[in-house]
């Protein structure tokens, strides 16, 4: 058994460096946005959680024209060493109207945990950033927000999550296979959404052999069955 779980990790690992990555300024943003939400929810409550990989804050700076170069790094440098969650939860009236949640009700229900693809569950911290630069960023996100959406973009809540650990190595890579589980409560009852990885907009495109596009995590063509090339 162990051996099969060793040699499982070492496929995975394999995978995550033979699928040739994007670089940065060609990453497209909306699909890089759209991957990482996930909604929640029925017909009396609502739920919307966006995991924002470090990769998302730069991808926004290299491709907005003027940004220099020492601000990109600024900023990087604040971000670079965590991932955010956004979480968005309303109560919905019979006649459609939204109640929302305040921070401190969705931070009371929230849990976050990584599942690797080896199987090991790994809860991630979800504190109030201690970091004055970083407070300062995520506050700046929801007028935008507002703007975008409308009072849902403007009830957003953001939680950094730590995205480096003791060794300096990566908790939850948008490029390697796992699944981050999101835990939210509504009306004291939980509920779970999921998201998988990779991300396959941070990938260069593969086809299957009928010229639809292939996910970053398929090993076969749905369509065909047959192995796809790395």
């Amino acid at each position: 058994m162990r051996l099969l779980l060793a040699l499982t990790a070492l496929s995975f690992a394999a995978f995550a460096h033979a699928i040739d990555r994007k670089e940065i300024t060609e990453i497209d943003l909306n699909a890089l946005t759209v991957e990482g939400q996930v909604m929640t929810g029925g017909v009396s409550e609502i739920g919307l959680v966006w995991w924002i990989p470090a990769e998302f804050w730069e991808v926004s700076m290299r491709q907005e024209s003027g940004v220099p170069e020492a601000q990109i790094e600024q900023v990087m440098g604040v971000l670079r060493n965590h991932s955010v969650l956004a979480v968005v939860q309303a109560n919905v009236s019979p006649f459609g109207s939204f109640q929302f949640f305040e921070k401190d009700q969705i931070m009371e229900g929230l849990k976050v945990e990584y599942v690797r693809a080896n199987g090991d569950v790994e809860t991630i911290s979800h504190t109030l950033p201690s970091d004055p630069d970083l407070r300062i960023m995520l506050d700046q996100m929801r007028p935008i927000l507002a703007q975008a959406m409308g009072s849902l973009g403007q009830n957003f809540y953001f939680f950094p999550l730590p995205d480096v650990d003791k060794k300096g190595n990566r908790m939850v890579s948008p490029y390697e296979k796992g699944v981050l589980r999101v835990q939210l409560m509504n009306n004291d009852v939980p509920s779970s959404v999921e998201l998988d990885l990779p991300l396959d907009s941070l990938f260069v495109p593969r086809l299957c052999p009928n010229g639809k596009p292939a996910h970053v995590s398929w090993n076969f063509c749905p369509w065909s069955g047959k192995k796809l090339s790395r």
